[in-house]
């Protein structure tokens, strides 16, 4: 059987709907940063209601939340009645929604708020740190951000104040440093709240692979984890590193560094994504297309966007969004007003309906 969808021609069993379009949204971060569906259920929301559904599209956690959080450690935050709680998998409060604010549990613990102040609970809903910060952030690495006396800190699981509150800004740690901003100046600690770096710049990135992208003189380059500059300032913006490349841009056009700053894949491109699974999406004046770490084009310059590879099946916008092989041939021909990439073979995707543009998801496999 042949129909149309939006002037083109496929074949019904093309690919399978699990949920047709009805959704007004979606947590689109679950299928940008995460492997897998944690706790196999998908934050959905319609007209003003959130819930969940299943990876097999059925509604498991009825739409009853004003907001409703990807899964974290077995449990969702969620907001009723302008109040956070958080539930398990079977939609039951494992604890009340009784806070101002929350974030997902992390390391064990949750940053919640309530009467104007901040803390942590535990999975049984017990304070684990008392509620005095101003601000709290989730757990990372073993530490948290928190806010006193309008200073950021770090506070261990048990509450100490490991890293003391004297920073106007603070990022969490990654790789073992944060950035920080200190009598207005950027710098990176370790987890000492030791201030590792001479360098004077004027903005930076998390650390990433080992190396951190910073701005001096209105230009990037990279210092590695002594703070001593491995990549000199020479760009005029980066990307972090990803799979030992960079992506940068010099006199306008994109390329790719390693981690000596050497120009592995020259610098031709309008624009250049990260690497990811082997592959980069790549813009030259035809369009986007995808190339390899040898620079070599896998797929020719062609869509009008183009979203990361992973498990060799990308989705492409070329009028209309479809999704594409490594080979670059179309899986599921254009079709769609907005498609994502897919998690467990699970891609949500927006059609229009009889409702207009909805959210739903498709079955995706590779061909």
């Amino acid at each position: 059987m042949i129909i149309m969808s939006h002037g083109v021609l496929l074949m019904a069993d093309e690919f399978r709907w699990i949920c047709e379009p009805k959704y007004d949204s979606i947590n689109v971060g679950l299928f940008t940063e995460y492997s897998k569906i944690p706790s196999g259920l998908i934050p959905v929301q319609f007209v003003n209601k959130y819930g969940y559904i299943d990876k097999s599209g059925n509604e498991i956690i009825k739409l009853q939340y004003q907001y409703a959080g990807i899964f974290s450690e077995g449990l969702g935050l969620v907001k009723i009645n302008d109040k956070y709680g958080f539930i398990n998998v079977a939609g039951n409060y494992i604890v009340e929604p009784l806070y101002e604010e929350a974030k997902p549990f992390s390391d064990g613990l949750a940053a919640v708020c309530f009467n104007g102040k901040c803390g942590y609970i535990d999975k049984n809903g017990m304070m684990a740190v008392k509620n005095i910060y101003e601000e709290c952030d989730s757990f990372n690495e073993g530490y948290a951000k928190v806010k006193l006396k309008g200073k950021y800190g770090f506070i261990n699981r048990k509450g100490t104040l490991i890293i003391k509150n004297i920073f106007d800004e603070a990022s969490r740690f990654q790789e073992g440093r944060a950035l920080v901003i200190y009598k207005s100046s950027f710098n990176y600690i370790d987890t000492k709240g030791k201030m590792i770096s001479s360098l004077s710049f004027t903005n930076g990135n998390l650390f990433k692979e080992n190396l951190a992208a910073v701005e001096i003189n209105d230009r990037w380059g990279f210092i590695d984890k002594n703070g001593k500059l491995a990549v000199k300032p020479l760009f005029d913006l980066v990307k972090d590193f990803s799979e030992n490349y960079a992506a940068v841009r010099y006199n306008d056009k994109w390329g790719y560094i390693d981690s000596s700053g050497t120009l592995i894949i020259e610098n031709l491109y309008i624009f250049a994504d990260s690497f990811y699974q082997g592959t980069a999406a790549v813009e030259d004046s035809a369009g986007l297309g995808y190339i390899n770490k040898g620079g070599k084009f896998l797929i020719s310059p062609q869509f009008d966007n183009a979203r990361k590879f992973i498990n060799g099946i990308a989705p492409v916008d070329k009028a209309s969004w479809g999704y594409v092989n490594i080979k670059g041939d179309f899986i599921i021909r254009p079709m769609f007003f907005q498609a994502m990439p897919a998690v467990e073979g699970i891609a949500p995707v927006i059609h229009k309906g009889e409702n207009g543009l909805k959210w739903g998801f498709i079955e995706i496999k590779n061909r």
